[in-house]
This record gives structure tokens, sequence and C-alpha cells, in this order.
């Protein structure tokens, strides 16, 4: 007997790709609901804009996380390999290159803040679909944050002028070894908050409902 799924016709629309109106997805073997693909991860999640509920499975957020990827990458890639305009010791560029890289940098930055939200609502959702609370962004937040000013208290100290982070920590344990210490166990608390939310998007929605909602992949 085929499975032939009917609850959640949110989701369900997803699937159509308008050839039967009434045509539903079929359920694999596992019980799973098919994959998204690129286009139906980055409509559901723009949809959801600021949805911080609910569930998100690992297509959603991985197609997302791709898409937006690649869309910054761009301009960093251009800004990469134009002359730097505001490099004052900078001999012989054009100046004809100041406005669009002016522009590239407004594009990157209004593109930087369009993204967020939906990046932290998809990173939330996706935390919820494995049973875990969305408050895990915000230490992971604090970590960095915490973190960042550490490593710049202490290369400031250290006089050091790279932006390098292993060069930064090298040169603090060559000036002190106490705040190399306490520089270096922020830095593992950070690292550590990182790969435990990377983890966790990475592992299977659980089935069945939990507190944040139903499956989004298992009905």
């Amino acid at each position: 007997m085929e499975l032939i799924q009917e609850q959640n016709p949110t989701l369900d629309c997803l699937f159509n790709d308008g050839s039967d109106s009434q045509q539903t997805p079929r359920l694999s073997p596992d019980g799973a609901r098919p994959r998204l693909t690129l286009r139906q991860a980055i409509r559901l999640c723009w949809d959801k804009y600021t949805d911080f509920t609910g569930r998100a499975r690992r297509s959603e957020y991985w197609w997302f996380v791709i898409a937006i990827t690649v869309i910054l990458l761009i301009p960093r890639l251009l800004l990469h390999y134009m002359p730097d305009v505001f490099d004052d010791s900078a001999q012989g560029y054009d100046v004809l290159w100041l406005i669009p890289e002016i522009l590239i940098m407004l594009a990157l930055g209004v593109g930087t803040l369009l993204l967020l939200l939906p990046s932290l609502a998809v990173t939330t959702r996706r935390l919820h679909d494995v049973g875990r609370s969305g408050w895990w962004i915000v230490g992971g937040v604090i970590a960095s944050f915490i973190s960042s000013i550490a490593l710049a208290v202490g290369c400031d100290m250290a006089a050091c002028d790279s932006l390098n982070e292993w060069e930064m920590l090298r040169a603090i344990s060559d000036t002190s070894t106490t705040t190399f210490a306490i520089v270096l166990a922020l830095y593992l608390v950070h690292l550590a908050v990182s790969i435990t939310i990377l983890v966790f998007t990475l592992l299977d929605s659980h089935r069945g409902e939990n507190k944040y909602g139903p499956s989004p992949k298992y009905p």
C-alpha cells in the first residue's frame, strides 16, 4: 500500500509543481516528506521572514544557508579583486573605480541586513526541529562578542597588528601567559558553542510533534 501524505497542506503546496493541484507528495520508505528544493527553501524562509516559532528541517535550513552564502560571497569577491580606492598608500588606482566600489559596499551592507532576520529565524526553527531552544543562538552571539573583545584587548596589549586570529593568539602568548590563558579559554568557549550549534543543525528532524510544533519532515 502506498502512503499518501494528507496533513499539513501549507507544506504540501510547496511540493506541488502546479501540474496537478490535487496531487500530494508521496512519502519515502522511512515515512519522510520529500526534501525541499532550493527554490522551495528560499520561498519558505522568505515567507517566514521573522517567524521564530515552529520548526525547519535540514533541507530548508541548508539550502537557505547555501543561497545566502553565494549571494553575500559575490560582492565580497568583487571587492577583494577591485583596487582599494580608500587605501591612502595605493598608487595609480583609477578614480573611476570609486563609484562601483561604493555601490558594491552598499549592496553588501543592505543585503547583509536584509538576510539577517530570516537567517536567525530559520536557524531558530532548525534548532526547534531537533528539540533545542533558540537561546543557543543568543549564547553563541554572547560567546562570540566576549571572545572578540578579549582577543582585541589582548592583541592591543601585545601590540599585534595582524587580523589573523591565530597570529593574534601567538602574539598574546609571547607577551603574557596569564592574558593568553584567559583569551584562549574564552575563544575555546566560543568555538565550542559554535560547533555545538553546527552539530544541532546537522541532526535529523525529531519524529512527530515536539513542544515547538509538528514535524515538517515526518507526518
